[in-house]
C-alpha cells in the first residue's frame, strides 16, 4: 500500500483508510468522511473519491448493491481551492452474500462494553442465517436472560482493556499466577472443548481512558503501552499459538458521538470529545500499523471507524455507546463483511473420504483439493451431530490415535483456504 501524503504540521488530517474494507453483494456500507481524518471542520474540505463502484452522498460515499470482486478506491481531501492537501487508498473485496458454510459457524466475540451489549452480534447471525448459516455464539457471557435464551453468548466486559483480560484473575483467559493466559484452557475448561471458528476482538480505547490529554505525542506513549507484550503482545500470541489457522479480527475503534453535549452529558466536560476523537484516530492507525509489522497472517482488521453514522447513529445523551437501531446494526453490517469474506475462503468438505481401523487408531484419507492451504478433522459418536475438531492436516491424510477399539466414530474433513 502505498503511503498517504502527511502534512507536519499541526492541522494535517491524518487521513487513514483501511488497508481492505469487506462488504457483501447485498449489504450497506459507507465511507464517512469525517471519520478517516481528524479535524473538528470537515465541512470546510472536499472529499473526492476515485473508485470503479459506489457513489457520492454528501457526507459519505456508499458502497452497496455491488457485484462481487475487488476494487480499488482512492479518497483525495482538497481545500476550498481545489488543491490537494492528503490523499490515501483501500481495496474493496465485496463477498457474493449467498455464499455460506456447510456446517454450523462458531465464533468467539470478546471485547468491552460494546461487545458486552450484544447486539451488534445479534445483527451478525441475523444477517448469516438470512442466507443459511447455522451460527452458535461461543462465551461465558451475555447481557440479560433473554440473551442466554437466544444463544447469545460472548466474552464482552464493561471498561475491560487488552491488560485486564491478559492479567486480571477475573479474565476467562487468565489461570493460575502471571502470565497465566492460557487460551487452550479456556477453550477446553470454559467452552466445554468447542474451538470457535472465527474470532474477534474489540478493544483498546478503554487502555487509553487514563491518557487525558490530546497531545498526540503522549497518546503514542500510551498506545505503545497497549502494545507490550504483557498487554496486547501476550493475548493475540496465545490466540495465534492455540488457534493458528482461525480468523482472527482486530476491531478498528469506531469515531463515537459527534455532539458535544453528549460528552457533556456523559462526562461533565464537552473537551472530552475532541480528546477522545485524537485517541481513537490515532489507536485506529497505529493499529494498521502494527499489525502489518508483525505480519501475521490469520488476523486481519474489521474497519468498524469507517461505516458508522457519528451523528445518527448515537442517542443524544451517549457519548460513546451507539444507538442499537443504527449505530450497533451499521457495526453488525461491518463484521459482517469480514465474516463472510472469511467464509468465502472455506472450502467445502472433500470427497472420497476412506477409513482404515487398526487396533489403536483410524486413519482417515481423503482426495485432495488443490485449492487448499489444510484440512480440519472432526470426529463425533452420532452420524448427525456433535462434531468436534480433532485436529488439523496439510496433507489429505490424519491417524486418529484417540480411540478406543469398541467406539464407533464417524468423520467430516473440510478443505480451508488461508486468509490473506
Amino acid at each position: 500500500m502505498i503511503l498517504p501524503i502527511m502534512l507536519i504540521a499541526d492541522d494535517s488530517l491524518f487521513v487513514r483508510l483501511p488497508d481492505y474494507i469487506y462488504t457483501t453483494s447485498t449489504s450497506q456500507f459507507s465511507i464517512f468522511y469525517n471519520n478517516v481524518v481528524l479535524t473538528k471542520t470537515p465541512e470546510i474540505y472536499s472529499f473526492v473519491v476515485n473508485s470503479p463502484v459506489g457513489y457520492d452522498e454528501g457526507n459519505k460515499y456508499n458502497l452497496d448493491s455491488l457485484i462481487a470482486g475487488e476494487y480499488d478506491l482512492t479518497l483525495e481531501i482538497r481545500d476550498s481551492l481545489g488543491v490537494l492537501l492528503e490523499w490515501d487508498e483501500t481495496k474493496i473485496i465485496v463477498t457474493d452474500n449467498e455464499i455460506n458454510h456447510n456446517d454450523t459457524i462458531k465464533i468467539l466475540y470478546v471485547g468491552d462494553s460494546l461487545t458486552n451489549a450484544g447486539v451488534y452480534q445479534k445483527y451478525v447471525r441475523d444477517y448469516l442465517e438470512e442466507t443459511g448459516n447455522i451460527v452458535k455464539m461461543l462465551g461465558t457471557r451475555f447481557f440479560n436472560q433473554q440473551d442466554s435464551l437466544d444463544g447469545v453468548f460472548h466474552e464482552g466486559r464493561p471498561g475491560w482493556t487488552w491488560g485486564t483480560y491478559c492479567r486480571d484473575v477475573q479474565s476467562p483467559f487468565v489461570f493460575g499466577s502471571y502470565p497465566g493466559v492460557d487460551i487452550e484452557r479456556y477453550i477446553n475448561e470454559m467452552l466445554n472443548g468447542e474451538y470457535p471458528d472465527i474470532v474477534t476482538i474489540f478493544l483498546g480505547i478503554g487502555d487509553l481512558y487514563s491518557v487525558k490529554t490530546d497531545s498526540l505525542e503522549l497518546i503514542d506513549t500510551g498506545i505503545d503501552g497497549i502494545f507490550r507484550q504483557y498487554n496486547m503482545g501476550l493475548l493475540i500470541d496465545e490466540f495465534e499459538k492455540t488457534l493458528p489457522n482461525t480468523p482472527i479480527g482486530i476491531v478498528l475503534t469506531p469515531v463515537a458521538n459527534e455532539r458535544e453535549n453528549a460528552w457533556y452529558l456523559s462526562t461533565g466536560d464537552s473537551a472530552n470529545w475532541w480528546e477522545y476523537r485524537k485517541k481513537q484516530h490515532r489507536l485506529v492507525q497505529r493499529y494498521i500499523d502494527r499489525y502489518n509489522e508483525l505480519d501475521k497472517p490469520n488476523f486481519s482488521m474489521i474497519p468498524v471507524y469507517t461505516n458508522i453514522d457519528t451523528y445518527n447513529g448515537y442517542p443524544a445523551h451517549n457519548a460513546q455507546h451507539p444507538n442499537f437501531s443504527i449505530g450497533h446494526k451499521q457495526m453488525g453490517n461491518t463484521f459482517y463483511g469480514w465474516i463472510k469474506y472469511q467464509i468465502s475462503k472455506w472450502i467445502s468438505a472433500p470427497k472420497d473420504i476412506t477409513i482404515i481401523n487398526f487396533s489403536s487408531s483410524n486413519e482417515i484419507s481423503w482426495s485432495p483439493d488443490s485449492r487448499a492451504d489444510f484440512y480440519r478433522i472432526y470426529r463425533s459418536a452420532d452420524p448427525y451431530s456433535g462434531f468436534v475438531e480433532i485436529g488439523t492436516s496439510v496433507v489429505p491424510e490424519f491417524n486418529d490415535e484417540d480411540i478406543s477399539g469398541s467406539d464407533k466414530y464417524f468423520y467430516r474433513v473440510t478443505a480451508v483456504k488461508n486468509p490473506n
